[in-house]
């Protein structure tokens, strides 16, 4: 049988195969606070560290660098983590990867209070925190399924995108004056402390063991499997191929939003702050909306791929206007459609695909979605020597436009969308 052919009715839902079941049970509680933590600590130290390194050396081309050190990993580890997820104990790789993150950003902390902090120690640990990432990443995915009933899919992931919108608006509205305030080392502690505290509130959730025959296989058969399983798969297949570049020229317009802000001046920082909070308002909108609403077959589709275009247009137009009010309502909005999108993707892919290939297909996903990250990162920095912030966003968010236009036009892709309702 093809793996586009397996319905869901086939797929194991392990502890939670009762579709009654409450979506806040423990662990499920467990793994959304501790993730809840451990975003408002990314928050604040996502923007700490982008302004210290612009202001401290001034060049974007080591945004870029960073920012590839981050991403590089996703590229060569996710399929390969993916299938470890599938295999191992889920449990102890949550658990290890937020102690290791900890660790490492907390010594970055030190470092730099100490007044020892160098621009490779910075380097080091986003080396450190994107060769954990794709680890991490492939086993929330997989282990939704299982802590919470099938039905509640779509309603689990919108409750993961709020929480972590919920602690941006905080984070991202705050984290500019912190920085003025308190200084990148004590924001470097907060994230690194906010991942011990998730690793710790892991050690309590009960996680279903993969079956004894998920290990039956040698490892690299295994992971053939996963890649033949999505290759059979035509609607993952054609959506993977149009992402990767849609990714591609979305990272390229990303890396430029510090540059942008910051020849604001001082309030480069709080406008940036402000405007990602607005971001982050739209997307506990976008999830809510998602969650309140129940979607008719053929309706699920059709609001991803409108969606996709929206934030892409959306770019376009806050970066030529330029406008601060104008901004707002554009960050709002694209908020709104990335929640919106991210919820019906990942709750499409947990419907489709069975648990004993979960986290090969996740790995593989993220590895298409990283795959030209690095690259758009890297090219992005040396454009930004060149040419202005704005004319980089509004090029390259215009070409993922013409992507996600092409997008639509996939019919597996919106079979795999409609995927029946339950």
């Amino acid at each position: 049988m093809s793996a586009e052919n397996v319905v869901d009715q086939n797929i194991e839902i392990g502890q939670n195969s009762n579709e009654k079941e409450k979506l806040w049970s423990k662990n499920f509680t467990l793994l959304w606070s501790g993730q809840l933590v451990s975003n408002l600590g990314d928050s604040v130290y996502g923007t700490a560290v982008k302004f210290f390194l612009i202001q401290l050396t001034g060049s974007s081309t080591l945004l870029g660098i960073l920012d590839a050190l981050m991403t590089l990993p996703w590229l060569f580890f996710s399929m390969f983590a993916g299938v470890l997820a599938d295999r191992y104990d889920r449990k102890r790789i949550l658990m290890l990867t937020d102690f290791i993150r900890g660790i490492a950003v907390t010594a970055l902390g030190i470092a730099a209070l100490l007044g020892i902090l160098e621009i490779w120690m910075i380097m080091a640990v986003g080396l450190v925190l994107g060769l954990c990432a794709p680890f991490f990443a492939p086993v929330i995915t997989s282990i939704i399924p299982d802590l919470v009933p099938k039905s509640k899919l779509i309603k689990a992931n919108s409750a993961f995108t709020v929480s972590s919108q919920s602690v941006g608006i905080n984070g991202s509205s705050l984290s500019g004056i912190l920085l003025a305030v308190l200084g990148a080392p004590i924001l470097f502690l907060v994230n690194g402390l906010s991942y011990l505290f998730s690793g710790f509130s892991e050690k309590f959730i009960t996680i279903p063991k993969h079956d004894a025959e998920s290990r039956e296989n040698h490892f690299f058969e295994d992971f053939k499997s996963g890649v033949r399983y999505v290759y059979e798969f035509k609607g993952l297949r054609v959506q993977y191929c149009f992402i990767l570049f849609l990714n591609f020229f979305s990272k390229i317009g990303m890396i430029q939003f510090v540059p942008l802000f910051n020849t604001m001046g001082k309030l480069g920082p709080v406008y940036y702050g402000i405007s990602m909070s607005v971001m982050s308002v739209g997307m506990i909108v976008g999830a809510l909306f998602v969650n309140l609403l129940k979607f008719e077959k053929v309706e699920r589709a059709t609001v991803y791929y409108f969606g996709v275009s929206a934030v892409a247009v959306l770019f376009v137009i806050f970066a030529m206007v330029g406008h601060f009010v104008v901004t707002g309502i554009c960050m709002f909005f694209i908020g709104f459609f990335i929640a919106q999108n991210n919820a019906l993707g990942a709750a499409t892919i947990q419907a489709n695909v069975p648990r004993n290939m979960r986290g090969k297909v996740s790995g593989f996903r993220r590895t298409m979605n990283m795959a030209l990250l690095p690259l758009g990162a890297i090219i992005s920095g040396f454009l930004g020597e060149v040419f202005p912030p704005k004319l980089i966003i509004a090029v390259s968010y215009g070409l993922a436009g013409v992507v996600a236009l092409l997008l639509t036009r996939s019919e597996s892709v919106r079979k795999m969308f409609n995927y029946e309702n339950t």
